[in-house]
């Protein structure tokens, strides 16, 4: 027997979470893009995971290490897709 007062509501990519913002429905939509299957992204995740550099070598690590270890990557990253001048810091915490 259903109750007509409960309307159904179809879950999103997240599950029961809010519906996404604008920006981040865009976001969503450009990394899935960029994950499809062929795409550069698979070879990159590949030679990355050979440098040692998966999830899993990533998560051996002691957490204060891996957080360093994190901000160097997505420096370095950050470093090599945009040679620009005007490229900001990833990671620019100071802790002392």
């Amino acid at each position: 027997m259903s109750n007509p007062s409960i309307q159904s509501h179809k879950l999103g990519p997240l599950g029961a979470e809010p519906e996404f913002s604008e920006s981040a429905r865009m976001v969503q939509e450009t990394v899935h893009r960029f994950a499809d299957p062929g795409s550069p992204y698979w070879d990159a995740l590949r030679q990355f995971k050979e440098l040692g550099f998966g999830v899993e070598g990533l998560l051996a690590l002691e957490p204060a290490e891996r957080a360093k270890t994190m901000c160097i990557l997505f420096e370095e990253l950050g470093w090599g897709a945009s040679p620009s001048p005007t490229t900001a810091p990833t990671c620019s915490m100071r802790t002392g």
